[in-house]
């Protein structure tokens, strides 16, 4: 695999975080027209619903995705091995949740889960035909087919969802939305990719394929026990509307970490395997990374934090208030995220899935305790579960950065080189929020001009602090805009 440029790296990134905006920036927008449409049981049986599913598309497609993305060759036999093999299991799959979908609806005592899950598992049959192509695009970043590709899918189906919620058909609205979302993007693409799949295995290359990716889907089944968990314990210990409100507490959050700046993360991995014979070059890489990650991400997630009631108000209506709490503490939980899926990148380039799947272990645990203290010792309201899991996440970073540090030799000093400079400049914005947010209840009373006010001096703030602190990543980001625009000119 050849080296991935500067240029390369950055217009890649480019592509994935407008893909990312256009298609997850669509589909919030969305999420706010059907949660004033639909009521929080409907969202708390989808969330049931995707416990199962992403078993299954973990299942389907078993690391082998990411070790096409790294591996140094590959050919047509490597990607009809892997499409083969992810046919077979979604056909298996689909039996196995059609049989006990009753089963968990008997559990959740919810009779309507049985046809939703029986429904919705039929993803997994697009998801296995869409597996090997996306692996495909990805490995040759062509990350602007996907954003055509999502925005397509993501307005279809956001107007095919809103459409049917209107008329009454409750949460199969959502089933709706999110099948015929999955069914374009995968249509799209095997139209725009040459390459069509061949039921054709290879035991030669499922063995070298496998002994990689063995770590990467030992690492994303933890981490689906680490995700479902709380849906399995709040639809249970707490109620099925908790469940929406936690759902919806988390959508923002998530959208803008995992879905937006995470986009990141697509692209660096074909980079980080591209310079995987050269650990100089790659600790160069992800510094930049972690820098420019940092100086978007912690005003992005804690000014969230900061305005999360107005924000709730606004979008979703004083029906999801109770999500408020919720949201202030998956804020925190998606701050160290994207620094651990960062790491990680290095872990899958490098070869290293295995240590991959010990953080991730590691991370589990921490999660585990604090779901066991917060659900079952001290039986506390479901806010601190939440704040529990965002404890849990930034502990199970620093695990990851640890092993990161052994792997390339980036220290923790570096990290807070890196990353000091946004974090004066997020906590003196963080600050004036706090004095604007005792003010402005008091003299403003409609929600929508306090959050615009709010945004708007959280946005000044940090920007004037980072002029101040001559923060490289900003003076970096300016440069290229003015290096752009000579070029129109």
């Amino acid at each position: 695999m050849a080296e991935i440029s500067k240029e390369q790296f950055t217009r890649g990134t480019m592509w994935k975080l407008l893909e990312r905006f256009t298609g997850r920036g669509i589909a919030v927008v969305i999420s706010v027209v059907l949660s004033r449409l639909l009521t929080p049981d409907d969202y708390g049986l989808i969330a049931l619903t995707t416990v199962f599913t992403n078993l299954s598309e973990i299942l389907i497609d078993a690391g082998f995705s990411t070790a096409l993305i790294r591996k140094e060759e590959v050919d047509d036999g490597d990607y009809s091995c892997v499409f083969s093999i992810s046919v077979g299991i979604s056909l298996l799959l689909y039996i196995i949740l059609f049989l006990a979908s009753p089963f968990v609806a008997q559990y959740y005592e919810k009779p309507e889960l049985t046809r939703v899950l029986r429904v919705m598992s039929l993803v997994l049959f697009i998801q296995a035909f869409a597996s090997t192509r996306n692996a495909y695009v990805n490995r040759n970043m062509q990350f602007k087919l996907l954003m055509k590709c999502n925005t397509i899918a993501a307005i279809v189906s956001g107007v095919t969802g809103i459409g049917c919620a209107y008329l009454g058909f409750g949460v199969w609205a959502l089933v709706i939305q999110r099948l015929l979302q999955q069914t374009i993007v995968t249509i799209i693409l095997f139209i725009k990719i040459k390459w069509h799949p061949q039921f054709r295995f290879s035991k030669s290359k499922f063995k070298n394929l496998f002994g990689f990716s063995a770590g990467v889907i030992g690492a994303s089944l933890v981490n689906y026990v680490e995700n479902c968990v709380n849906s399995l314990i709040i639809g249970k210990h707490y109620s099925v509307a908790d469940l929406g409100y936690y759902d919806k507490g988390n959508i923002l959050p998530e959208q803008i970490s995992l879905n937006s700046f995470g986009a990141m993360t697509n692209v660096l991995l074909p980079t980080v395997s591209s310079y995987q014979n050269d650990v100089v070059k790659l600790k160069r890489v992800i510094r930049k990374v972690i820098a420019f990650t940092s100086f978007i991400m912690f005003p992005v997630m804690l000014g969230l934090l900061m305005v999360s009631q107005d924000t709730v108000l606004v979008l979703f209506t004083d029906k999801w208030i109770a999500s408020v709490p919720l949201m202030k503490s998956i804020c925190v939980y998606y701050i160290a995220t994207p620094l651990m899926l960062i790491d990680v990148q290095v872990f899958f380039g490098l070869g290293h899935s295995k240590i991959r799947l010990k953080t991730e272990i590691y991370r589990m645990v921490f999660i585990l305790t604090g779901v066991v203290l917060s659900c079952f010792v001290f039986k506390l309201d479901i806010k601190y579960l939440a704040l529990a899991n965002a404890i849990a996440v930034s502990l199970g970073t620093l695990v990851t950065h640890i092993e990161v540090k052994k792997i390339i030799g980036y220290t923790f000093l570096e990290r807070i080189l890196d990353t000091y400079k946004s974090i004066i400049a997020v906590g003196v914005m963080c600050l004036a929020l706090l004095f604007i947010n005792r003010i402005l209840p008091n003299v403003i009373n409609i929600a929508l001009v306090r959050l615009l006010m709010e945004v708007f001096v959280g946005a000044c703030v940090y920007i004037l602090v980072s002029v101040i602190c001559r923060n490289e990543v900003l003076l970096e980001i300016v440069s290229q805009i003015r290096s752009k625009g000579n070029r129109v000119g």
